[in-house]
């Protein structure tokens, strides 16, 4: 018999339709949490095993076109927040479905714009603007205007998301924003949850810093989670606190907090 690593991987549309899946099963509360966690632990496996094919130096087709809605869905699972509900219909979730959730999300944020992974697209993305010259030597260069033809309509996309400098740009504006969405969270009642939430921004404020850029948001939620009350919370936000400040990364955001 043959291993399973060494069987391809399954096609591309059973893949996102199991993503789609397990997604559906992990953000829906139920009377068993075994079955969210499961989902959850699935989701994960899937992830780190058939959606990172790290084939070059950059982050994964795969991924990048399964990251908008899985962030997402992570994000609400974490929040408590049904898909299509607003905040005051929540049900909330069993704080070990968040915890899972928070981890799950890190794997993703990780696999899809971690430093070493983005290295690349960020070198595009802060491209200088072109001089004055630049802009001369290419008008000048151009051929003298034709009659208007009327443009190709772009097929629909239909394959993996290829990342660009242009989708980091978008990608991480996104990301942004449910991150400082996740900061309602240093108020759970629950201590796992919010240890839970120390090692999400803890890692990410160590492996992406660079692509994230301002990490003003997950500091000041270790700043608060560093006076948190139960010393298993406040005291690895604290460590990470102050390894975060204290990288040249974080200097001078380190004199706004």
């Amino acid at each position: 018999t043959r291993r399973s690593s060494d069987l391809p991987p399954p096609p591309i549309p059973i893949l996102f339709h199991t993503l789609t899946t397990l997604l559906a099963i992990a953000s829906t509360p139920t009377s068993l949490p075994q079955l969210q966690l499961s989902a959850l632990t699935a989701l994960r496996v899937l992830i780190a095993h058939y959606l990172t094919p790290h084939a070059s130096r950059g982050p994964s087709p795969l991924l990048a076109t399964a990251l908008p809605g899985t962030a997402s869905t992570l994000s609400r699972i974490a929040l408590s927040v049904p898909q299509g509900s607003a905040p005051d219909q929540a049900r909330r979730q069993p704080s070990a479905a968040i915890v899972a959730a928070l981890d799950v999300l890190a794997l993703v944020v990780v696999e899809a714009v971690g430093d070493d992974l983005t290295r690349e697209l960020r070198k595009g993305a802060e491209r200088p603007a072109a001089t004055l010259e630049e802009v001369v030597e290419a008008w000048q260069d151009d051929p003298a205007p034709g009659p208007e033809v009327e443009p190709t309509p772009a097929p629909p996309p239909t394959g993996p998301t290829l990342p660009t400098a242009a989708w980091l740009t978008h990608t991480l504006g996104n990301l942004s924003t449910l991150l400082s969405s996740l900061s309602a969270l240093t108020a759970h009642e629950s201590p796992v949850v919010r240890t839970a939430l120390v090692s999400l921004h803890a890692r990410l404020v160590t492996t992406c810093s660079s692509s994230l850029g301002s990490s003003a948001p997950l500091l000041d939620a270790l700043l608060v989670l560093s006076s948190d009350d139960w010393a298993a919370v406040s005291t690895p936000a604290h460590t990470s606190l102050l390894a975060a400040l204290a990288s040249p990364a974080h200097r001078t955001t380190a004199s706004t907090l």
